[in-house]
């Protein structure tokens, strides 16, 4: 779980080592089926223009089958580094969760 008391300051001399993101699963899902999540760091948010480019996008999919349920979707994906990214203040994580309809 997110401790929402806790904050890292991010230090721009040591940005080369980055930091890691991870979206472990998704829980109490508003219908049974099979999701996805993409997610990036905005700004530059390049996915999300008229012209997209998906370079900076990561995207979990891969499902531990042992342990998700019909309302719960663990992922097996685990942490991704993200290197080199300037300091800017108003920078986020932009996680976009997609449905998939199985013919």
């Amino acid at each position: 779980m997110i401790n929402l008391k806790f904050f890292s300051k991010y230090n721009a001399s040591t940005s080369s080592k980055g930091f890691k993101f991870s979206v472990d699963g998704l829980h109490n899902l508003p219908t049974p089926g099979y999701y996805f999540s993409l997610y990036s760091i905005n700004p530059p948010g390049d996915f999300y223009q008229e012209e997209s480019d998906s370079g900076g996008v990561r995207a979990n999919s891969f499902f531990d089958w042992e342990v998700s349920t019909t309302n719960t979707i663990v992922y097996t994906e685990g942490y991704v580094k993200y290197g080199e990214v300037p300091f800017n203040p108003y920078a986020h994580f932009v996680v976009d969760v997609k449905s998939v309809t199985m013919s």
